[in-house]
């Protein structure tokens, strides 16, 4: 068990079969910012969320562990009788909670078992349009929730300012060196994505996140929801089926995005630059920023300056501009 999980027979007890037994702990790979495990005890099996006071993946990057309860009033809002639950429509699966400790940044919730993530899906050559699809009608519908009572109540300024300073500002400091003007660019545009609360944002639209079903797509790790630009959801997702194209089955990621883009419906002609803007830093971040995940890629990074320059639109890459709402 990892030393920095605190008191965890604290989470268990009071749950049925939880509180005897030998509890096994494996380590689950793919998230960055939280320890994930899935605990086994006996016939029961749950996934354990520990939220450090940091990046997990980089202990150096502190991080409000406050995350831990956003996603938990998340899974409660979607689960069944929750103020979000209509906007699922039986397309959209999220775990249940089991147990929640914020005092401890312990969340446990229900395993949906080993499944194929958005990537894993498009690399071994699966179709993924309905579901993706399902995806966009999904996001769609969230991000018409504006500034309603209860998604004021989910308003998570630690976090907004945590993006600014460690997200937008890292990667702006390091276009110093490339290309200056983009620098201030893009500080700009993290302040407008993160002070903007115009809608409702999932916040960690990525393919870790996404996991494709026959009757639609199981949506995972809400920790980082908040009220934002919806450019924000836009642009995360639609940066990362654009890499993926760059790897491989192009033809089956631009059909998956192009489901998506359908789903999710007119998009504004005013904020097309803004998803631009979004993508492009999404790429420098996987490139060159804290979260990069491969060695430095010149054409991904060069496409990342393209967009925050405005000489490239993501939009373009996946669907005709005529689809566009001009309105």
């Amino acid at each position: 068990m990892d030393e920095e999980i605190p008191n965890l027979s604290r989470l268990l007890v009071g749950l049925p079969n939880w509180s005897r037994g030998t509890i096994r702990f494996e380590a689950l790979q793919g998230g960055l910012l939280n320890r994930v495990y899935r605990i086994r005890c006996g016939s029961q099996r749950a996934i354990l969320k520990y939220s450090p006071p940091h990046v997990a993946s980089q202990p150096a990057i502190a991080l409000s562990p406050g995350r831990n309860a956003q996603e938990a009033r998340l899974l409660r809002a979607l689960a069944p009788g929750g103020e979000l639950n209509p906007l699922r429509r039986d397309e959209i699966f999220t775990p249940r909670i089991l147990a929640h400790r914020p005092e401890h940044s312990l969340l446990l919730i229900e395993d949906l078992g080993d499944r194929l993530n958005a990537a894993q899906a498009l690399a071994s050559g699966q179709d993924i349009g309905p579901a993706m699809r399902a995806l966009g009608s999904f996001l769609a519908r969230l991000h018409e929730r504006r500034l309603d009572p209860f998604s004021k109540r989910l308003r998570y300024p630690e976090m907004s300012a945590a993006r600014r300073n460690l997200g937008y500002g890292r990667v702006a400091r390091l276009l110093l060196e490339l290309e200056p003007k983009l620098c201030r660019v893009l500080e700009q545009w993290g302040q407008r994505a993160t002070e903007t609360q115009l809608c409702l944002t999932m916040g960690d639209l990525w393919p870790p996140s996404v996991r494709p079903v026959a009757t639609g797509v199981e949506l995972l790790d809400w920790e980082l929801a908040n009220l934002a630009h919806p450019a924000l959801d836009l642009g995360h997702w639609l940066a990362h089926l654009w890499m993926l194209n760059q790897r491989f089955h192009a033809d089956l990621v631009a059909s998956a995005a192009a489901a998506f883009l359908h789903g999710y419906g007119p998009i504004r002609e005013d904020i097309s630059s803004e998803i631009s803007m979004q993508a492009g830093y999404e790429i420098l971040m996987r490139n060159l920023g804290p979260f990069a995940q491969q060695p430095c890629q010149r054409p991904m990074i060069e496409m990342g300056m393209a967009l925050l320059a405005g000489k490239a639109c993501i939009l373009d890459e996946f669907r005709d501009r005529s689809l566009i709402d001009a309105g």
